[in-house]
């Protein structure tokens, strides 16, 4: 399925179709598994992650197990089996100032407690400080570790007593669903030109 998905994307970009531009952000749908589950599920939205394109290198992106990487696109399309939307900043930006940005904080560890202030960073803390640095805030939003009930989630309580922490709930952070919602950004679809 994923060679499948992978090589309509290759095809459909190489049919003369429009690609991503420098600085559009690409946020991951559907994503499989626990930890997608669960961040869908304290973000009231349903996207799980979150990176940005540079033309000619790839998705820039933080990610468990990589860090801060730029991952080429077929790549980072396969391994989200194609589950990705593009938004593009409505206000201009920086770009040259956005990579760099981007380049300094490459090889940095991901961030497993989601805290800020550290070395660490989860994606949409990379992509808040990137764009940050390139003329566009992404306003922070308390985080939210919990259910609809108020309830921290199951999978989050054991995710921080594996890490030895508390629940940073409420604490100044992002995600990838408040930063799609952002009057800064429109949705990108990709048509022949």
């Amino acid at each position: 399925m994923r060679k499948v998905l992978t090589l309509s994307i290759m095809l459909v970009l190489a049919a003369g179709c429009s690609s991503p531009r420098t600085g559009d952000l690409l946020f991951v749908y559907d994503d499989a598994g626990e930890f997608s589950e669960a961040v869908r599920q304290s973000t009231d939205g349903g996207y799980s992650h979150v990176g940005f394109y540079e033309k000619g290198r790839g998705v820039w992106e933080a990610s468990p197990g990589k860090g801060v990487v730029c991952t080429p696109l077929c790549e980072f399309s396969a391994e989200n089996e194609g589950r990705v939307k593009a938004y593009r900043p409505s206000v201009r930006i920086d770009r040259k100032k956005l990579i760099d940005r981007a380049l300094q904080l490459s090889g940095r560890p991901y961030d497993l407690a989601f805290e800020p202030g550290d070395s660490a960073l989860y994606c949409s803390e990379f992509v808040q400080e990137c764009y940050a640095s390139a003329g566009l805030e992404f306003e922070s939003i308390e985080m939210n570790f919990c259910s609809e009930d108020g309830e921290v989630l199951p999978y989050w309580r054991a995710w921080y007593d594996s890490l030895g922490r508390a629940v940073p709930q409420g604490k100044p952070g992002t995600n990838p669903n408040d930063l799609s919602r952002s009057p800064l950004l429109r949705p990108v679809t990709y048509r022949p030109r």
